[in-house]
């Protein structure tokens, strides 16, 4: 530990002061030195270090890298300032609203930081204008996502009524095109033409039926073909959890949650998709309250990796329930300390031949989640690298995450220097500051 780094690690945790900060740094790093050097538990040559240490303090803090440091402390406090301030204008006006709807009627929805949507027939219809304008508002929404190549292959099956047609219809496509969404519209349709031809999708099946002849090659195929990805099929555990408890952001007796499908990635961001799977008509509730936790939880976990609160609002949280043929997309945002559940899209896979239209709206469906999914992803990855280079811009030190480090031997030379870090100056009152409120994602 030198004086350079604790200065860094004294610049994210304390505001400093214009005037003051260089003669209140000499003082506090001369007296820290100090008590190295006659500590009696320290060893001869972690007493001269200290001492050289000591001596060498001045040039240190009057050299250009700690005015640069002290000048990037200064511009962190406007900033700070300054949301703060544009924070409380807007929650001025926001209550300002709400008091004015207030006097017009109060409507309440529940007493927690929490709105459900996913839940049938649970809000009166004379409040869908409001709750269509929430959801808007919030993102979430299902918007199709299609290439112009996809788009006109779509357009065609939409037009077919019968397994001939269909056929006809996907034959034109390369399977072996270099656009693999083209390539899963081929074998989804050829699939579902097999099945017409059988009548199979009438009859009454198991759960592992559907999810080898269903499910699979007209749903999970086209997440299997994504780069940089992987899946996990049947009875896979969430990573998510497990992470969450790795961090200690959630209680180390958490009950591992186990899953039926999950989409997940290499890059320390775990699951980013998951899908639950019942072979009836019949919502299960557990199955339900189960994924609005994870979603929530998955949510808990990207906002500790992420350098700013606020960027959690960005971000969705998407999952999938099969009940037969019917597929609900569900999702997650966590808005100004508002968790808010929704349904985007309720669709079914069409029972017979002669619904191309439905064939080609299912289709629809499932492309645009999986690039809804990805782009959830990129979109985490995004602001975790503008805030490294944000790190590189200004030289600020990212925090390194605790994890990283092993406990110190007993017989580590000069331990109860390394030991005694910014702690020691929080007593002190560096600065004449406040202490800088951490960003580290809890809500």
């Amino acid at each position: 530990m030198t004086n350079m780094n604790m200065i860094q690690k004294l610049s994210q945790n304390f505001y400093f002061n214009k005037e003051e900060t260089k003669s209140t740094l000499k003082q506090q790093l001369s007296d820290f030195w100090d008590q190295n050097k006659t500590a009696s538990a320290n060893s001869k040559r972690a007493k001269q270090r200290a001492e050289k240490l000591r001596l060498s303090l001045t040039q240190v803090v009057d050299s250009r890298p700690v005015s640069i440091l002290i000048k990037k402390n200064l511009l962190e406090q406007e900033k700070l300032h300054f949301k703060a301030s544009f924070r409380l204008q807007a929650e001025k006006e926001a209550n300002q609203e709400q008091e004015e709807v207030a006097t017009q009627g109060e409507v309440h929805f529940n007493d927690k930081q929490m709105l459900d949507f996913s839940k049938a027939r649970t809000i009166p219809s004379r409040y869908k204008d409001i709750i269509d304008s929430i959801l808007i508002d919030s993102g979430l929404q299902l918007h199709p996502r299609l290439t112009i190549s996809e788009y006109d292959i779509l357009i065609k099956i939409s037009e077919c009524t019968n397994k001939s047609s269909l056929d006809t219809t996907v034959n034109e496509i390369d399977l072996f095109s270099s656009q693999v969404e083209l390539s899963f519209i081929k074998l989804a349709v050829m699939k579902l033409c097999l099945l017409y031809h059988g009548e199979l999708l009438e009859g009454e099946h198991n759960e592992d039926w559907y999810r080898v002849n269903a499910y699979g090659d007209i749903f999970y195929l086209l997440f299997n073909s994504k780069h940089g990805y992987k899946t996990k099929r049947s009875e896979c555990h969430s990573q998510t959890i497990k992470a969450l408890k790795a961090n200690d952001l959630v209680d180390a007796n958490e009950k591992d949650i186990r899953l039926d499908f999950i989409f997940t990635n290499s890059t320390g961001i775990q699951d980013v998709f998951f899908c639950e799977e019942k072979p009836t008509i019949k919502i299960s509730n557990k199955d339900k309250h189960k994924a609005d936790r994870l979603r929530e939880s998955a949510l808990r976990y990207w906002s500790s990796l992420l350098p700013y609160e606020e960027c959690t609002q960005h971000l969705c949280a998407l999952s999938c329930h099969f009940n037969k043929l019917n597929l609900r997309i569900m999702s997650t945002k966590l808005i100004s300390g508002i968790i808010i559940h929704a349904c985007l899209k309720e669709i079914d896979i069409p029972l017979s031949d002669n619904n191309g239209a439905g064939v080609a709206e299912y289709l629809t469906a499932v492309l645009s989640l999986v690039r809804m999914v990805t782009w959830n992803f990129e979109a985490i990855q995004l602001m975790i690298q503008a805030a490294q280079q944000d790190n590189m811009t200004f030289l600020a030190k990212p925090a390194t995450s605790k994890i990283c480090y092993r406990e110190d031997s007993p017989a580590s030379e000069g331990s109860n220097i390394t030991n005694t870090d910014s702690a020691s100056f929080r007593r002190t009152g560096l600065g004449r500051g406040r202490k800088k409120v951490e960003n580290n994602g809890k809500y």
